[in-house]
């Protein structure tokens, strides 16, 4: 019994053995200095000591001052945007202030219109007396004190 049990065993480790995944792993380091662990090779470039062959154009001295202008004048010119949109904004932070005291004006003048209209309901009230009407000179008098009242209340 025990030779069945370990033939079984030696079978199933053979057919387990079998199905294993295998791949290589590669080590390669980057030009930074980094280790990177892959599945694939790693590239020619990285393969050279962490070295790149880098082929860079030769400027002229003349190539490089006028990539210096344009340079410089690509910096001007976005100052002199910034400069015109900050004016910009100065200009319309002052049309909104004029803008604010006309408003403001519009509302006093608006205001006193008002008065003046519930000023004159006031004084029609108080004087009931009407052209060809016979007053005597005490209401007159209590008329009148009363018109100074409310136009004293006005001032």
């Amino acid at each position: 019994m025990n030779s069945l049990i370990a033939k079984f065993i030696f079978l199933f480790c053979i057919l387990c053995g079998s199905f294993t995944v295998s791949g290589a792993v590669y080590k390669c380091e980057q030009p930074n200095g980094k280790v990177t662990y892959q599945a694939k090779p790693c590239s020619q470039e990285a393969n050279n000591d962490g070295k790149i062959d880098l082929k860079v154009n030769k400027l002229t001295k003349e190539q490089i001052n006028a990539a210096t202008k344009r340079l410089d004048t690509a910096y001007r010119h976005k100052e002199d945007l910034a400069d015109k949109r900050r004016q910009q904004f100065l200009d319309h932070l002052e049309v909104q202030k004029a803008n604010a005291a006309t408003r403001q004006a519009n509302a006093t003048y608006q205001e006193s219109i008002a008065k003046r209209k519930e000023t004159t309901l006031k004084l029609q009230k108080a004087d009931r007396h009407r052209p060809g009407e016979l007053i005597t000179i005490q209401e007159r008098n209590k008329r009148q004190k009363k018109w100074n009242k409310l136009i004293d209340d006005i001032k």
